[in-house]
């Protein structure tokens, strides 16, 4: 089972503002955000706005640098970009999102934590923090697109009323700077995903959360907790509410339902497949690079997908892995 001392935290999106004028800003901010982005974009948008160390409008307080005992090689701003383009894949509606996000201490066991726009509708977006006071040690990927650190794909599926669906997608047995660290482009989908209305916010029910034509498998009852600001609870999902160092989660088919149904969207992927834009021919080139090592990895990557009926059974099953690992 997931270590639960790594907890995510989806902060309250009922914070009063001080002041009329600071509503009035972020209310000009999002509008611009819908002035400048195409009325006929067939997916979501998500923009995406680094703080560095400047103010986080609606969190408070200030970024700060990132965390000096992170491994891998990678950094954020490249990290969220992928993470967001992850759940631009599978939410195909027109519509606008705008995060801030950047580094500040948090604290305690929380590895993020979101902040909603304060208006009485879902899906505008708002503030991510990622902690870094250096409690915990990040594995940040230099390739965010690809998954090649990782060896083994577990799928998980259930029948949750209403029909067979997958509920998790996980990657284990990671290369040494993965194994023992937490995966921040894991945190980054997983925060992203409370933006995008799996969490106390607007649209989201506790104990459960069941989802509606015309979006697949209606009649699917998804299990939910008001824990930690609103998670799905189930352990091999994406929006779980703890996370274990060394495995990466993906966005489960009910993840993508459970963003859907909450933000009233109807045209999705469940099986996104994301593909990064090169700027450059250099880039590409790069790209072609990782592509074929990436189908030498996939020669020996082994994927074990588990039929279960129930929550707990998938509890249990969940992370039997190839090799004879100790949870």
């Amino acid at each position: 089972m997931c270590d639960p001392s790594f907890d995510y935290r989806a902060s309250s999106a009922r914070r009063n503002f001080s002041t009329i004028r600071t509503l009035c800003t972020l209310l000009s901010l999002a509008l611009a955000v819908f002035v400048t982005i195409p009325s006929n974009a067939s997916a979501i948008t998500i923009v995406r706005n680094f703080l560095g160390t400047g103010a986080f409008p609606l969190a408070g307080g200030v970024g700060t640098a990132a965390p000096g005992n992170a491994v891998g090689g990678g950094n954020l701003v490249a990290i969220v970009d992928a993470a967001a383009d992850y759940w631009e894949a599978a939410l195909l509606d027109p519509h606008v999102f705008l995060i801030n996000f950047g580094w500040q201490a948090l604290g305690g066991a929380n590895l993020g934590v979101a902040t909603q726009f304060v208006i009485p509708q879902p899906g505008l977006g708002g503030d991510i923090q990622f902690d870094s006071d250096g409690s915990n040690i990040y594995f940040m990927d230099p390739t965010p697109y690809d998954n090649s650190e990782f060896n083994t794909l577990t799928s998980s599926s259930a029948d949750l009323g209403g029909g067979v669906i997958n509920a998790g997608r996980v990657y284990s047995d990671p290369n040494i700077a993965a194994a023992l660290n937490i995966d921040m482009l894991s945190i980054a989908k997983h925060e992203i995903g409370h933006l995008l209305g799996i969490a106390d916010f607007f649209g989201f029910t506790t104990p459960t959360l069941t989802t509606t034509a015309p979006r697949p498998n209606p009649g699917t009852v998804i299990p939910t907790t008001s824990s930690g600001g609103g998670h799905i609870n189930l352990v091999p999902s994406l929006m779980f509410g703890s996370i274990s160092p060394g495995i990466r989660r993906m966005q489960s088919e009910v993840d993508i339902l459970a963003a859907a149904e909450a933000n009233g969207f109807v045209n999705i992927d469940l099986t996104p497949n994301v593909v990064p834009e090169p700027g450059t021919a250099l880039l590409l080139s790069l790209g072609l690079v990782g592509l074929a090592a990436k189908r030498r990895r996939s020669r020996s990557e082994t994927t074990k997908q588990i039929p279960v009926t129930s929550c707990d059974w998938l509890r249990l099953s969940v992370y039997i892995r190839p090799r004879s690992e100790r949870m």
